[in-house]
């Protein structure tokens, strides 16, 4: 599988979203965007070519994947109500992706999906979130199931600090090392960074900060 050099970023206008896309382009990538809202000017500056609507909607969809060679979502829930916002998103792109013969794809998740320890840390925030990563979840199920060339990437705490160009990086249940806050621009490298590397395909990655 080559690497890809036409990337839809999808969630474009979130926090993640936006690295993502400065990121790609910066790298030389062709970006497409797909967010409900106009990017900021100066990001849009920098992309190919943007397709205003909501991700749920399959004529949007459809649009935005045209001539494109994979796809990064980085749609997050609405707020800790009960949604299926993410799930949504995640079923129809996998549909449109099919009809558009694009098959590669890398979304955003949580490592508290299957954390289990520290116990004491981790119960109160399932329990809090339980709502967000019930939809997660989902997500990642329609994931699995699909035929695409995926990969999930979860992440711990995300911050707005400055990047550190420092993660570690595993597939364990529990993490295996790092810290528990994650630089936002950190976990946009790592988004991307998967999405051009076929080695990650078919894998769930945990990505937790370094100082």
């Amino acid at each position: 599988m080559n690497a890809p050099s036409r990337v839809l970023v999808i969630g474009a206008g979130g926090r993640t979203g936006r690295l993502v896309c400065e990121r790609a382009a910066r790298d030389g990538q062709v970006v497409t965007t797909l967010s409900r809202s106009p990017i900021p000017a100066v990001l849009a500056s920098q992309v190919h070519r943007q397709v205003i609507g909501d991700a749920r909607d399959a004529e949007h969809v459809r649009e935005a994947l045209r001539d494109q060679d994979a796809v990064i979502t980085t749609v997050a829930a609405p707020g800790r109500a009960p949604s299926t916002v993410v799930s949504d998103v995640t079923r129809t792109v996998l549909a449109e992706m099919s009809r558009a013969d694009v098959n590669r794809i890398v979304i955003t998740s949580s490592r508290n999906l299957t954390a289990t320890k520290p116990w004491v840390a981790v119960a109160p925030t399932k329990w809090y979130f339980r709502h967000i990563y019930a939809d997660l979840a989902r997500a990642e199920e329609l994931i699995r199931a699909s035929n695409m060339a995926w990969t999930i990437v979860r992440a711990v705490m995300l911050t707005d600090t400055p990047p550190s160009g420092r993660t570690h990086i595993d597939e364990a249940q529990n993490s295996t090392g790092g810290d528990w806050k994650l630089p936002r621009g950190d976990y946009a490298q790592v988004l991307l960074e998967a999405a051009m590397d076929p080695e990650t395909i078919g894998k769930a990655l945990g990505v937790n900060g370094l100082s």
